[in-house]
């Protein structure tokens, strides 16, 4: 029972960038790319199913359900939204403990690539958090780790923002 039918059903739109996985029938954005950064072990940045598209997804279903209830509005234009929802890939922790920026489990431990988009669920999202998601809370630290403090300008500053999301104030 694919939720792709219902997906077309729910908002034609959808379609156009929401497609199922084949693997695990996802539901999952493609094309896609982690913002300024690819897997080391391909020469592009275009994928399927990027993390932080995910996380972002997550996000606008989640809220606008939440949105339509408190206004008592838009009933129909969300009822199949959870569906959705439900068919999203999970956030996944990777071989080396951290938080997959990608679908596979690509990424490295060399890579200190100042962008960590795939955080987006930890700041300034709420969907990883130590005391709902404790797994996936490590597993951010453990990506934010490995990046490492170096970066400039807004990097700076969000990598403030997910230390202080880590309850890492230092």
């Amino acid at each position: 029972d694919s939720v792709y039918p219902v997906l077309k059903s729910a908002c034609g739109f959808y379609q156009d960038f929401l497609v199922p996985e084949p693997k695990h029938n996802w539901l999952v954005v493609s094309p896609s790319i982690s913002p300024e950064n690819n897997p080391s072990v391909h020469s592009t940045s275009v994928c399927a199913g990027a993390t932080m598209d995910n996380q972002l997804l997550f996000d606008l279903f989640s809220k606008t359900i939440k949105a339509a209830k408190l206004l008592n509005k838009d009933s129909d234009l969300v009822a199949d939204f959870p569906k959705i929802l439900d068919a999203l890939p999970p956030m996944q922790t990777g071989r080396l403990g951290q938080l997959q920026e990608w679908m596979e489990d690509w990424d490295s431990s060399s890579d200190q690539n100042r962008h960590v988009s795939h955080l987006y669920g930890l700041f300034p999202g709420n969907q990883i958090s130590p005391f709902t998601q404790p797994k996936l809370f490590e597993a951010a630290r453990t990506s934010l780790k490995y990046r490492g403090d170096v970066s400039t300008g807004w990097s700076m500053g969000w990598k403030v923002n997910f230390w202080a999301r880590l309850l890492d104030g230092n």
